[in-house]
């Protein structure tokens, strides 16, 4: 199958050149690498990666701008210029395995039920047992995840895909034609929690149709250029949280799912608040609660 694969950026060249290269180093090449950057001028390094893919036959896209306001409005934009069979959305700071795109181009080939996948992470931080029965018994109803379950459960014996409920936004593979049905919410703020959000209205419109591929191995190096601050990132989490409800109430738990893990979100960071003494999570919480509580949803975000 072919590949279109895109890259939203934002002020990090050094992670850009480094995915580049991994992508250039594949088995299976791709037909066409997309670079959504919306760097400042000075970090754009348009002409370079040109240079380096001046003789590989890969149609190259290269799209500035700046207007454009976070992740999931560039993957949306991007949709424009998607010419292939398999779309692949990766952070720039992700190292693809050599074989990467090999191994994903055959398990969509082999298996029709696929729509979107993940490969599996290979630096991807181990959680000790109370940490993963603690995350369990708080994201249940339309907040139940289990990537890591399944990660987990992998052996070398069963490397055929596995079944997950959620997909990570930016490592995963969709067959174009999903896009024709479900695309990305651009209307509804949706940053750390947008791949939960658009898990839910996959399994929605494909049940059981996102897959873990077991032998599709990448890095991901998790940048520290851009990301939220503490209290924005608890404001925006639990604003996001509670859109989420708002957007999929009619196959929540009552709510019981939400409450509990706003409750859970809020002991920790009442928690971190007594540890650092430092009310300033306590704060972002109360606002997050605020403006997600009073918020409207738009009803032609998809």
């Amino acid at each position: 199958m072919r590949f279109s694969i895109v890259i939203p950026t934002k002020n990090r060249p050094k992670e850009l050149r480094k995915i580049f290269a991994s992508l250039l180093i594949q088995s299976k090449l791709p037909e066409q690498i997309i670079i959504i950057d919306q760097s400042s001028q000075d970090k754009i390094i348009k002409n370079e990666l040109k240079t380096v893919l001046k003789n590989k036959k890969v149609e190259f896209n290269y799209l500035c701008n700046d207007k454009i306001k976070g992740l999931v409005e560039a993957k949306f934009y991007s949709l424009n210029y998607c010419k292939y069979e398999i779309i692949s959305f990766f952070d720039d700071d992700i190292v693809l395995q050599p074989d990467y795109l090999e191994k994903v181009d055959f398990a969509f080939e082999n298996n029709p039920k696929i729509v979107g996948a993940n490969g599996i992470i290979l630096n991807m931080p181990k959680k000790n047992f109370l940490q993963r029965l603690f995350f369990k018994i708080t994201h249940k109803g339309i907040f139940s995840d289990n990537r890591y379950e399944v990660v987990n459960s992998i052996n070398k014996n069963n490397l055929e895909p596995h079944l997950v409920n959620t997909l990570s936004g930016g490592l995963s593979s969709w067959r174009k034609d999903v896009f024709k049905e479900v695309s990305f919410d651009i209307k509804n703020h949706f940053h750390s929690y947008e791949d939960k959000e658009f898990s839910i209205r996959i399994n929605k419109k494909f049940p059981n149709g996102m897959y873990i591929i077991p032998d599709a191995k990448l890095k991901h190096f998790h940048s520290e250029i851009n990301r939220k601050a503490v209290f924005k990132l608890t404001k925006m989490n639990v604003f996001e949280i509670i859109v989420i409800y708002k957007k999929n109430r009619e196959i929540s738990y009552f709510g019981l799912d939400l409450m509990l893990l706003l409750f859970s979100l809020m002991a920790k960071v009442f928690l971190k608040s007594i540890l650092n003494f430092n009310i300033g999570e306590i704060k972002s919480f109360i606002l997050g609660f605020k403006d997600g509580f009073n918020y409207k949803i738009k009803a032609d975000g998809r």
